[in-house]
């Protein structure tokens, strides 16, 4: 069954300047007696979308994305490069098999940024390795899960269809041979996040597989941009005089002295509890009003996506509550002045 309201989206955002942007919720799969539909594919045709509508750069979202299945990340990967490795992938005998994409060409060729959080992992790791690697995109954000794994589920007993467990069966590696397994994707350019330091990642689990390389020598082609650099710089110096990203900092550097420090004693009466209580307050209205402040003012639907969803309640409402999500990211609104300066850049 299709959940709409769970599958890839996009936006143009930008009225004299349009850009792309597509979100990404998970790598989920689904299969059926006459047809196959996939995250990848519906990746593909977003963009096709936002190629109609002229776009001069793409912000792929992965922001909260837990991965999902290895074959779509792997289609979806292949479809940003021109052709080469993917990645290497190891089993419990530690049997290597190099992952490729033997397809010509890609279904874009612009600047891409690419966005994640302490909450990307897996198959979302596994994509923004790649277009790292291959050179492909800025990413931004914060330093992603740390889960370079994959698992599958196995039924325990072959007459009894209730009872399952998930195994663990392989390590993926970049094509350079590391791993961001236990250590995470760390991103091009750091963004200040409410709570980062308290996030449950791989290297926060005691039973956590280590970080490890291996020594493979894959030929690849690093895409050589000349504006990544320079637009890596900007975008650092502007996050450190912006004041929302300074308040998050210091926002978190309130919640870490509370949480780091000893406690002053409460005193076990009305006031003394009550007070207590509501330390946080503060905190969590500034958090609230941050997240509630607009940051886009122009996003569009595309065309074809409209036409499809104007009669219909149900995925009218959907859009609109995307369109919010949108319009209120501070991390999608630096994305989109990332992809400015490059198109400033090579358009002087």
């Amino acid at each position: 069954m299709r959940s709409e309201d769970n599958t890839v989206y996009s936006f143009v955002i930008g009225d004299t300047l349009p850009m792309g942007y597509v979100k990404i919720p998970s790598f989920y799969t689904a299969r059926d007696e006459n047809s196959f539909h996939g995250c990848a594919d519906d990746v593909a045709r977003e963009i096709a979308k936002l190629n109609e509508e002229n776009i001069n750069g793409l912000i792929i979202d992965l922001q909260f994305n837990g991965g999902g299945s290895m074959e779509e990340v792997t289609k979806l990967a292949g479809m940003f490069i021109d052709f080469g490795p993917l990645t290497v992938v190891t089993g419990r005998n530690r049997s290597r098999n190099v992952i490729k994409d033997y397809l010509r060409g890609s279904i874009y060729n612009g600047p891409i940024v690419i966005l994640v959080n302490g909450f990307s992992a897996s198959a979302s790791e596994f994509f923004t390795g790649v277009m790292q690697d291959y050179g492909r995109a800025i990413v931004a954000g914060n330093t992603t899960m740390g889960k370079a794994t994959m698992q599958t589920i196995f039924q325990l007993q072959q007459n009894n269809p209730t009872d399952f467990v998930k195994v663990t069966i392989d390590k993926f590696y970049r094509i350079t041979g590391k791993s961001n397994q236990y250590i995470g994707i760390v991103p091009d350019i750091e963004i200040p996040s409410y709570l980062n330091d308290f996030l449950p990642r791989e290297n926060t689990d005691a039973t956590a597989l280590a970080n490890d390389s291996i020594d493979v020598r894959l030929k690849f082609r690093k895409e050589k941009l000349d504006y990544r650099e320079y637009a890596i710089k900007q975008s650092r110096e502007r996050i450190s005089q912006d004041a929302d990203f300074n308040e998050i900092l210091s926002v978190n550097k309130t919640i870490k002295k509370m949480y780091e420090e000893d406690k002053a004693p409460v005193a076990l009466n009305f006031d003394g509890v009550f007070n207590d209580v509501h330390t946080m307050d503060a905190i969590w209205k500034s958090i609230s009003t941050f997240e509630d402040k607009l940051q886009i003012n122009y996003i569009k639907t595309p065309r074809d996506t409209y036409q499809r969803i104007m009669y219909d309640d149900f995925l009218v409402n959907t859009n609109e509550y995307r369109e919010k999500l949108v319009k209120t990211n501070p991390y999608i609104k630096e994305g989109i002045n990332i992809l400015t300066d490059i198109y400033n850049l090579e358009n002087k």
